[in-house]
This record gives structure tokens, sequence and C-alpha cells, in this order.
């Protein structure tokens, strides 16, 4: 831990967190039903230096909207833009069944995103329908980290999880796992290797990260904001905040998902 003091400490003077912080669940661009500031590129990284995030994983709005390839291109030049700010999910969509294979290795292979992201909630599908089955072919071969809104249920990530041991799969919205009904993740993720549970969510559930903690242990735990979607102080509140020592939560913060990416990469992970 840096000498300035504990991260409660800097929290409470205003001071950004000098250890890495990884985003490991971000997006970018405006959303169509309400306002969004600061919702570019430029914006997040002003947003994301206030409180010292050092990358955000990202993907575009409009990807788990109406159109994922214009998203995955506005992605694209993010991470060129602004070198080592930004990694990039693949925004797929399964129900285009002959645009999958080529947007992913237009994507990954051509421009060096990390991960896939899918949204079955909002593109209307199940994460076991046989059309998801490229995406999983492809991101074991590649050992791309997948995260999902939603796996359906525990038994289907942990079907998916045994099937595909070289995805790295993220479980969102994990903070609230209470009151969406996800407690069986909990034990999926003590379990296995590959399922991680990440802690972006618009409804705070009092006690839920130290429980977490407690359960699956603070090495299974990864930091996520939603970001621009929800302000970053709620989000880093419960963390900094939460009964844990200083070491969990620089697991939790960044320590976690940089072993994630250097796995995806096969070489340490630079800032």
């Amino acid at each position: 831990m840096a000498i300035l003091g504990t991260l409660q400490d800097l929290a409470g003077r205003g001071m950004a967190i000098p250890d890495l912080v990884i985003d490991a669940h971000a997006h970018m661009g405006a959303w169509h039903n309400f306002f969004i500031p600061w919702n570019d590129a430029k914006g997040m990284i002003e947003e994301m230096d206030r409180y010292g995030i050092d990358i955000a994983c990202i993907a575009l709005h409009v990807g788990i909207g109406p159109d994922v390839v214009p998203a995955n291109n506005i992605t694209a030049k993010a991470i060129k833009d602004f070198p080592g700010r930004f990694l990039g999910y693949t925004c797929i969509n399964p129900r285009y069944k002959d645009e999958v294979i080529p947007e992913l290795k237009r994507c990954i292979e051509g421009f060096g995103m990390f991960g896939i992201k899918l949204h079955p909630g909002v593109h209307r599908y199940s994460v076991s329908s046989p059309m998801c089955t490229p995406v999983y072919e492809y991101a074991n071969e590649n050992k791309l980290p997948i995260l999902s809104h939603t796996w359906d249920n525990a038994k289907t990530l942990r079907n998916l999880a045994e099937q595909y041991p070289k995805i790295t799969f993220l479980v969102a919205h994990s903070s609230s796992i209470c009151a969406w009904g996800g407690e069986d993740y909990i034990e999926l993720a003590k379990e296995r290797n590959n399922v991680y549970l990440d802690i972006a969510s618009s409804i705070g559930i009092y006690g839920n990260i130290e429980r977490l903690v407690m359960e699956v242990g603070a090495d299974k735990i990864i930091y996520g904001s939603d970001l621009p979607f929800v302000a970053i102080p709620g989000q880093f509140g419960q963390l900094i905040w939460a009964d844990i020592s200083e070491e969990d939560k620089l697991k939790i913060f960044g320590l976690n998902m940089k072993s994630i990416v250097e796995a995806r990469y096969d070489k340490s992970f630079e800032l």
C-alpha cells in the first residue's frame, strides 16, 4: 500500500488511488433513454483520472444495443487514441450468425481487443442457445474472457465453464447478487477457477462485498463500475469502505484483472 494512507484516508481527502485500478466492466457513448455526461473517451478519462482508474475495459453502448460493428470501430479508435487507458471487449450479437466469426477475427486479431461482451437481455437470446456456440469455440481457442450481462442461471454457466475451460467467464453485477437471486453463482465461483464475480451494480446491498470475500475469497472478485452508465463514486465507495483488508481491496481493484489480462495475452501486462 502507498505510504499516503489507507484507501479510506485517500478517498476522504479527495485523492486518487495510487495503486493499480482496472475497471473490468465499463461502457462508452450515449444511452437511448437518459442523459449520460462525459460519455466519450476523453470525458471518461477525465473521470477515471479523478479517482485513479488506470484502465477501463469497454463495450460500447451502441454495441449492446442496435449495432455491434460501429460500436467495435469506436472501441478500436479509443484504444488507438488513448494508448494504455482502454481495453476493448468485442461486442457480438449471436443472432447475426454469419457475422460472428468475421467480426471476432476483425476485432480480436485485427484490433487486438482482449475479450467479448454479450448482452442476451437486450439482444434477446439465451446464452445456452446453439447460436452462441461459435462465440464460445472461438473464445476458448483464443483464451478470451467473456463478460455477459447475465448467464441465464448458475447451472447454465457451470456447464459452459466445464465445456470451455480456457474461457474466463465474468459474472456481471455480483455486488447485488442477493437482490437478483444469483446466490448459486457464489458456489460456482468457489468451484470453478475460470469463473469470476464482477461487482458493478446500480443496486448496493449492505455487507455484500464482505460476504463475497468471506465466501468466495478476494482472488475471485473483480472491480467494475458500469462507467459512464453509472457514476464512479458509489462503485468506489462500496469497495473502499467495505470491512475487508487493504490487501483484498487492491486485489479486487486491479490485481485480479491484471492476472486475467496477462493470461489472455500470455505475457506480463505493463502499464
